[in-house]
């Protein structure tokens, strides 16, 4: 039970608040649920009335007030639903694995008046909710009409972390601690009991025994837990990957060098072909289950939805990286995020070009004809001064700064040489792939940081570069409020999330998610085209002559334009096929769950709960079972031909370069138009394009043959180690 809590509640004026339709107040208070009498309750809605009029009354001077009020709480407000006079209860249903949440609204009469907007003949809707599993608490406070909570846009409060000194891995040996003393203090406890006399080294040496031998009680009855989960459910597991080492080491090792000398996702692709599309891996005493089944994607993603989610273990691996940003959290917090994100992803936001035209062409002036350049890095700066521009209203500029040269191929190492968006783009990466190692690891992976969180080491200089951008944000918003002005078309993605919260690590965590959507994944895009074109010269002359065919050497195509372009389309998707820009995806079961068996008439396979699931788009792009007998081959002719109609349409779920379902990413079709935009003025200029592997850094060539001729490999996203290096050749100079 908790008592005297104290809460602290956001007023914020709607966009439309000049014409008096709509002031909400917005806030999160913890809460615990134990039941509380009616009487109880209504005298805890009449103490929240009571504060929040005369806190109103006496900070109202501002757009935007800050409102501190006590609670004393012993338990939460309603459990069962009740007729009350003046009162309406409505049970919402908001998903089978929460408890039944409820929806209070009451009348209140407050005769203040609000930023000079008169409102004692108003009425003041309170509407409380209350989530009985979560323990959180939604207050909204709308005039003259009830907001319902599904129209109510509530930013959840994240929990705040107590600052420590202590390392991540340090911090997990504490809780660890329990763990490890359990069983050897257990034997020494049972042997004094017993009051066997024996030698106090062998008191040590049973009580340390204990360990590895409450380990194996451990693996057998997690095995034994997804047998019963199975046969319950008249299902059978998934084969597994034979592995005798401890804990799996050998098939670790084996990830961990794929990643740092291999092809990419090579292992997994063989114990594909060996074990068949589903499969079971133990890494760390960790159960996976690893698929590139159609069926099993569409299921996580959507038919299934909400028997998956990123869990607990992917937020605490990624939490120094992501944060409390959509590609990291669930639930309400997840619909937070993507309720503000989808207006800023309509057609007619999408449709402005000006953004491509302005970057495309900055981008385009610094290739130079005949000369090596990075186009990685080119194209990693084109798209972040593209986000920054359009989704922030801050452009970095990133374009101007020094691009690496053959010599010294690379960002710049010296830090004194470095831009505030050089040293972004360096740390960035450097924080990706540390993130994405900690994956392979399982629930062991902060002992591999028991000095410090490098994660958080590499991010210092990433927050450096946007909190500039985000406390421009914030002073625009403020600037506003002062001129009562809410033209919502001129607002960037930031202008309108600073709008809904102003807590300084959602902004941030928000902005860093963005740009991983906004950046990295277009900057491989784009650089996978390159390669893809550099390699087959016949679809670059046939998608330049398209090109040439609709806008000549120097026309600028219209938004309806881009989609005219069947070619440049069907290159595009070739491109993600060939190579999806997200190649592997991580999401955890809440409960059982059931998946269609890979052989007709055979008995479906079993996901236990709690169990930690991967699914590959890379290798569903290129079995040839579901896309036919030439599926490792680069042919942007198979979107367009029979092989489309034959495969893909009675098939949609084997292509997800943007994921599916409910996650299905908001910007895939600006992902379209950016890519789109900037190739039509790259080839409008250059005919040519080859591979410069004279450039390339000797530790980055590929050791493999007869496959690409440069290396990928991915963090969150893929990229190319030591970039992409190319020439290109001027089209004014065949003339």
């Amino acid at each position: 039970m908790r008592s005297s809590q104290l809460g602290r509640l956001i007023l914020q004026r709607g966009s439309t608040v000049k014409h008096s339709s709509k002031i909400t107040l917005r806030g999160w208070q913890a809460i615990r649920a134990e039941g509380l009498p009616v009487q109880r309750t209504m005298g805890l809605i009449a103490q929240v009335e009571a504060n929040l009029c005369s806190e109103l009354a006496a900070r109202v001077t501002r757009g935007l007030v800050a409102v501190e009020f006590r609670l004393s709480v012993r338990s939460a407000l309603f459990s069962h639903r009740h007729t009350l006079p003046k009162f309406e209860l409505d049970d919402l249903d908001l998903g089978e694995q929460h408890a039944r949440r409820t929806s209070v609204s009451r009348s209140l009469n407050c005769a203040h008046t609000l930023t000079g907007l008169p409102i004692g003949s108003s009425t003041w809707i309170l509407c409380i909710r209350t989530d009985l599993d979560e323990g959180g608490i939604e207050l909204s406070v709308s005039l003259d009409r009830v907001i319902s909570l599904t129209e109510c846009t509530f930013a959840p409060r994240p929990r705040e972390k107590r600052k420590t000194m202590l390392s991540v891995g340090v911090r997990y040996l504490f809780r660890l601690l329990p763990v490890l003393l359990l069983p050897p203090l257990s034997t020494a406890y049972i042997l004094s009991v017993i009051g066997l006399r024996l030698h106090a080294t062998i008191y040590v040496l049973l009580s340390l025994l204990s360990l590895p031998c409450g380990l194996v009680v451990m693996v057998q009855w997690n095995g034994y837990s997804d047998r019963r989960q199975a046969r319950e459910l008249n299902a059978v597991l998934p084969p597994r990957i034979v592995d005798k080492s401890i804990g799996g080491l050998r098939t670790l090792r084996s990830m961990v060098e794929n990643v740092q000398r291999g092809y990419f996702a090579d292992n997994l692709a063989e114990w594909s072909r060996t074990l068949g599309p589903v499969f079971n891996i133990r890494i760390m005493f960790e159960n996976r289950m690893f698929t590139t089944e159609p069926e099993h994607i569409k299921s996580i993603l959507s038919t299934n939805f909400n028997s998956f989610e990123k869990g607990s273990h992917f937020r605490f691996q990624f939490s120094s990286l992501l944060g409390t940003g959509i590609f990291n959290v669930d639930d309400d917090l997840w619909k937070f995020h993507r309720g503000i994100s989808r207006p800023f992803f309509t057609k007619e936001r999408i449709s402005d070009l000006q953004g491509y035209i302005q970057h495309s062409d900055m981008a385009v002036v610094r290739v130079k004809s005949g000369c090596p350049i990075d186009f990685q890095d080119l194209v990693s700066r084109y798209t972040l001064d593209w986000a920054t521009d359009v989704l922030f209203g801050a452009n970095v500029g990133s374009l101007g700064g020094t691009l690496p040269s053959p010599s010294s191929p690379g960002m710049p190492m010296s830090d004194s040489n470095l831009t505030p968006a050089d040293a972004f783009m360096r740390s960035f990466q450097a924080a990706e792939m540390q993130a994405s190692m900690r994956t392979r690891f399982g629930p062991l992976w902060p002992l591999l940081e028991l000095r410090r969180d490098e994660v958080k080491h590499h991010m210092a200089p990433v927050y450096k570069f946007v909190t500039p951008i985000i406390r421009t944000a914030v002073e625009r918003n403020r600037t506003r409020n002062e001129a009562k002005q809410a033209d919502v078309e001129e607002l960037t993605f930031l202008d309108y999330l600073v709008q809904h919260t102003q807590d300084m690590t959602m902004l941030r965590d928000a902005t860093v998610n963005m740009l991983v959507a906004g950046r990295d994944t277009n900057t491989f895009l784009l650089s996978a085209a390159i390669y893809g074109l550099a390699e087959h010269p016949s679809v670059l002359s046939r998608l330049r002559a398209e090109i040439l065919d609709a806008f000549g050497t120097s026309g600028t195509p219209t938004f309806h334009d881009l989609r005219t372009l069947k070619y440049l389309r069907a290159v595009l998707n070739e491109t993600m096929r060939m190579w999806a820009p997200v190649p592997i995806n991580i999401r955890k079961s809440k409960k059982a769950a059931l998946w269609a068996p890979v052989v007709p008439g055979g008995k479906p396979f079993c996901v236990p709960a709690k169990t930690k699931v991967s699914f590959s788009v890379f290798l569903m792009h290129r079995r040839k079972d579901l896309w036919g007998p030439d599926a490792d081959q680069y042919d942007p002719d198979r979107f367009l031909d029979e092989r489309y109609h034959k495969y893909l349409a009675p098939n949609p779920y084997i292509f997800l370069p943007f994921n599916g379902g409910p996650r299905t990413c908001l910007g895939s079709e600006v992902a379209y138009n950016q890519a789109t935009f900037f190739l039509i003025r790259l080839l409008q200029k250059f005919s040519d394009i080859e591979l410069a592997p004279e450039a390339q850094p000797a530790e980055f060539v590929p050791k493999w043959s007869g496959r690409e001729k440069v290396w990928f490999t991915s963090h969150i996203s893929m990229y190319y180690k030591g970039g992409l290096w190319v020439k290109m050749k001027r089209a004014d100079s065949d003339e």
